[in-house]
């Protein structure tokens, strides 16, 4: 599960670089429109730059936000799981020992004749 959602993110940050890399030359092709010489687009360039910086930080920052959720929600899961099957352990070895008992009586009814009833409390869960 954890390597499902490895490579989940490791998609997801695939597709952010291209939809960035996408952004970036887009945004070079329209400053080139409005300048006029190169040492304009130069400077123009890196405040374009700087901004594409702190937007592509926001944007991790609210993906790590998330990573993070569900980073919880997995360890709420990986504990709710190691309950279950702590449940379903003591479960099936109550069933064994309540098992236990049933077959000796059964024996016994088969080798000396007498019938033994068994209790209300354990009938209903052997079956």
């Amino acid at each position: 599960m954890a390597t499902d959602t490895k490579n989940a993110m490791e998609q997801e940050m695939a597709a952010l670089r291209m939809k960035v890399n996408q952004m970036m030359d887009a945004w070079e092709a329209k400053l080139r429109q409005f300048v006029h010489s190169e040492e304009e687009f130069n400077k123009n360039k890196k405040a374009l730059y700087r901004d594409m910086l702190q937007d592509t930080q926001s944007s991790l920052s609210l993906h790590l936000d998330k990573v993070r959720a569900l980073e919880s929600v997995l360890v709420e899961h990986e504990g709710m799981k190691h309950n279950v099957l702590m449940l379903r352990e003591m479960m099936e070895e109550r069933m064994r020992e309540l098992q236990v008992p049933a077959t000796i009586q059964r024996k016994k009814t088969k080798t000396t004749g007498h019938k033994v009833q068994l209790s209300a409390s354990v009938s209903p869960l052997v079956r």
